[in-house]
């Protein structure tokens, strides 16, 4: 008898061992990260009546806070002095330097309250830094 309830009594120690979280397992939280994917716009730009060979392409997004602005141009006329202001919403947002074959590119990734939130009807405009005519412009449309 004494062999009986001994052999029950580690069964039950025994089972109750595999089916009780251990230590660790019951006091680490479950962590899940949320990987937000950033709403995506682009933008075809294309040369105003005075600058009709100009043209480039604009994409924005912003995740967490941080906004970002990739603009490129192409065949911006050498009247352009070499430098354009980029404009989202009216709200200057960089300047371009352009190279002699009127190609230039701006790159801008960053925390700033002052840079305009990008929406499915913004305009981008590249404006001669000299005397502010608009060089090309388009409107952000949201990436399938």
């Amino acid at each position: 008898m004494t062999k009986l309830i001994t052999l029950l009594l580690l069964i039950a120690i025994a089972g109750s061992a595999l089916f009780t979280p251990s230590v660790d397992a019951a006091t680490k939280k479950s962590k899940k990260t949320k990987s937000k994917t950033p709403t995506v716009y682009v933008a075809k730009l294309k040369g105003t009546s005075s600058f009709k060979t100009a043209l480039g392409n604009a994409t924005a997004s912003e995740k967490s806070g941080k906004k970002s602005y990739e603009i490129t141009l192409e065949n911006v006329p050498p009247r352009a002095g070499k430098k354009v202001l980029v404009f989202i919403d009216n709200i200057e947002v960089g300047l371009i330097k352009v190279d002699a074959l009127g190609d230039g590119e701006l790159t801008v990734d960053r925390t700033d309250d002052n840079l305009p939130t990008v929406t499915n009807t913004s305009i981008i405009e590249i404006r001669m830094k000299d005397d502010g005519d608009v060089v090309e412009k388009g409107t952000f449309k949201k990436k399938k």
